[in-house]
């Protein structure tokens, strides 16, 4: 069964190991079905309630067996000790059950007797047509269809273009969190042991699915088969979508951590390195920067080509971002004519436009927001110009630009990426800042927490483009043209 969507769509679900008391696995697994909305059967199992005594958890009746249900099951979800994993295996192979989400640790990543176990497990799944996403997993969500199997409280995700496939837990725990950091998930898949479904799997489900736009990936460690397996499918996927990696275990400590954890291999990074190259993988060094690429993936038209143009009120941080050009590959273009004509109006005779454009004495001449139109439009429409940085502070009320900016992205498409610096004023930082951040990424603007991070993000997209081709660059702007008309869902 190579298509997931047992897992990720299923019409039913049985909770195995659901609990009466709060907090538990086993109770905030069935909590999160309820609370998301969730519109399939869920069917709490548990073996252990009073018999000739109907239970009830959230106003669902209980069972103590799979037998006891009547009807089909999509999907069950382990939450039991470990010595209960194998027979709980054979009972959802018996009910016919063909796919298991095991949240349950301590198979391979612990000892001896818990990789026998999960060698069972596997056995099992493979004689009886199963399929398999753990040990050692906090499960998966989808966050359209309101579903997720987990035991981290879940609420209030927003939904996106963004999928996640991990190898820990917290992509899960934390929806709700990376959801605002990346603009919106649709899925998110912990792997954890990897016993049976990989990354290759899932790079192969997504690649079919059509709420996922970008596929993000934290990487801790491959079986040699499972490396092949994943370049494999790489390959083919990243043709279609883009494929962001963060591969963690360079060094020898992290490695040894690795293990323990998963039970997996980190891997001869160099080997790793020349092969994600080769597959159309982008490797990104940290969690921010793993967020950050997502992030413009998710929100942003494609760069047509590496010319940068930097509109800034601080020469210095101009400077900062022509630094990160030289280090992501991309060029500080030399603006046509037309364009530093249009900013060198609003100047003083003293100064001379050029790229990066500093237009803070063209705010002092004639206001911050007529600056900013300007220089916005005018580098937009630059034919020199595939993506532009703009640099400003941000605090509503006395100096705000972020209307300018929105109106400007909507006639234009082109990627726009924006350090906006929330001020601080009588010792009161800006709430309304962070909101209008908020706004220009629903918007299709993306916003960084410095320069260098933006640039990172936009060499990121062009490293992308380049590999995909012309066909993409099309693609992506029928697109965006066609979402600018509506605003872009919260």
């Amino acid at each position: 069964m190579s298509d997931l969507a047992p897992f990720l769509s299923p019409k039913s679900v049985a909770i195995i190991g659901a609990s009466l008391t709060f907090g538990k696995a086993g109770n905030i697994s069935v909590w999160n079905l309820v609370n998301l909305g969730y519109a399939g059967k869920v069917y709490p199992i548990n073996p252990n309630i009073p018999q000739n005594r109907e239970s009830k958890l959230y106003n669902m009746p209980m069972y103590r067996s799979l037998e006891d249900v009547q009807g089909e099951i999509d999907v069950a979800l382990m939450a039991i000790p470990r010595e209960a994993v194998v027979e709980a295996m054979e009972n959802c192979a018996k009910k016919g059950i063909r796919a298991v989400v095991v949240l349950t640790g301590g198979l391979s990543d612990a000892d001896e007797k818990g990789k026998e176990m999960e060698r069972k497990l596997v056995e099992i799944a493979r004689n009886n047509r199963m399929r398999i996403i753990g040990p050692n997993s906090q499960g998966v969500v989808n966050v359209k269809e309101k579903f997720a199997l987990s035991f981290s409280p879940l609420k209030d995700i927003t939904a996106g273009g963004v999928s996640f496939i991990s190898q820990t837990g917290i992509f899960v725990a934390g929806a709700k969190f990376f959801a605002e950091k990346v603009h919106g998930l649709a899925k998110v898949v912990d792997l954890a042991n990897m016993c049976d479904v990989d990354f290759a799997d899932t790079l192969e489900h997504l690649a079919e699915d059509s709420e996922t736009k970008v596929i993000a990936i934290h990487m801790e460690g491959l079986r040699k088969e499972q490396g092949r397996k994943l370049f494999s499918a790489a390959r083919e996927v990243s043709k279609k979508k883009p494929i962001v990696v963060l591969k963690v275990g360079k060094s020898e400590k992290a490695a040894r951590a690795i293990t323990s954890h998963t039970g997996t291999l980190a891997g001869d990074d160099r080997v790793l390195e020349g092969s994600f190259r080769q597959s159309g993988i982008i490797r990104v060094t940290d969690m921010d920067e793993l967020l950050d690429v997502a992030k413009v993936f998710n929100l942003l038209p494609a760069m047509r080509g590496k010319k940068v143009g930097i509109i800034t009120h601080t020469g210095g941080v101009g400077a900062i971002a022509v630094d990160a050009c030289e280090e992501f590959g991309l060029e500080v273009v030399e603006l046509e004519t037309k364009t530093t004509r249009k900013v060198q109006e609003l100047s003083p005779p003293w100064q001379t436009i050029k790229n990066p454009m500093d237009i803070w004495p063209a705010c002092e001449e004639h206001g911050h927001r007529v600056a900013y139109e300007v220089a916005v439009n005018a580098a937009l429409a630059d034919a020199n110009v595939d993506g532009i940085l703009i640099i400003m502070p941000l605090f509503p009320g006395v100096f705000d630009c972020s209307e300018v900016i929105i109106d400007s992205a909507k006639k234009h498409k082109k990627p726009i990426a924006v350090w906006a610096m929330p001020v601080v004023i009588k010792g009161k930082s800006s709430r309304e800042g962070v909101d209008k951040i908020y706004e220009m990424e629903r918007e299709g603007i993306a916003v960084f927490s410095s320069p260098r991070k933006a640039i990172g993000a936009l060499g990121a997209m062009w490293r992308y483009a380049e590999w995909r081709g012309a066909e993409y660059i099309v693609q992506t702007e029928s697109f965006f043209s066609k979402k600018r008309q509506t605003t872009i869902p919260a």
